[in-house]
């Protein structure tokens, strides 16, 4: 009886721990991206820096344009997400993010 407690105390114990991983990286001169993924809440975060003016776009899975799918975060704080064809823009992807503006670069 002993034995099958302390095996189900080890087990939950590697199961109930998050784990947490993060980076950073400089996207160019003035922008960067912070990365966070949290294992425990199944969630991704990613925050763009830099300035106001134009926009981001990170493109996720791929090598080449055909077929990637980007996050584009327009100059007014609004974001879509879009999948990419060969010689355009693609289609616009129903949104599978949530996200929230801050307005405090200098």
């Amino acid at each position: 009886m002993t034995t099958r407690y302390l095996y189900f105390a080890i087990l939950l114990s590697f199961t109930v721990q998050a784990q947490i991983y993060s980076g950073t990286t400089a996207l160019g001169l003035s922008l960067t991206l912070n990365v966070t993924m949290n294992t425990n809440s199944d969630s991704l975060e990613m925050e763009f820096s830099g300035p106001s003016s134009g926009y981001y776009c990170l493109g996720i899975g791929s090598a080449g344009m055909n077929g990637t799918h980007i996050v584009l975060v327009n100059s007014n704080g609004t974001i879509a997400e879009r999948e990419l064809s060969h010689y355009n823009g693609g289609s616009v992807l129903a949104s599978s993010i949530t996200y929230r503006g801050v307005s405090n670069w200098p």
